[in-house]
């Protein structure tokens, strides 16, 4: 496996750190901002990095053929946002 990317493992994980970093700010964000529970240091790292996910880096994510499962995303994900209407 030297000098190279099998499988686009590297696409894969960058994608899969945006989608699922905006998807817990998303989701929990609005709960610690209002009342700022104490967490150990490495989960409150992780949730200042997602606080600080933009929407070019989500945008990136959803475009990566990598993250499709053949699998509808859940209404109201970020991810039903990013398709085009199927109707």
């Amino acid at each position: 496996m030297a000098g190279g990317d099998p499988g686009g493992l590297t696409a894969w994980a960058e994608a899969q750190r945006g989608s699922s970093m905006s998807e817990v700010w998303r989701t929990l964000g609005p709960f610690i901002e209002e009342h700022r529970p104490a967490f150990g240091a490495d989960v409150a790292r992780r949730f200042e990095t997602a606080s600080r996910v933009g929407e070019e880096e989500v945008r990136t994510a959803a475009r990566c053929p990598c993250l499709t499962l053949g699998l509808p995303p859940q209404p109201g994900s970020v991810w039903a946002s990013k398709l085009p209407n199927q109707a």
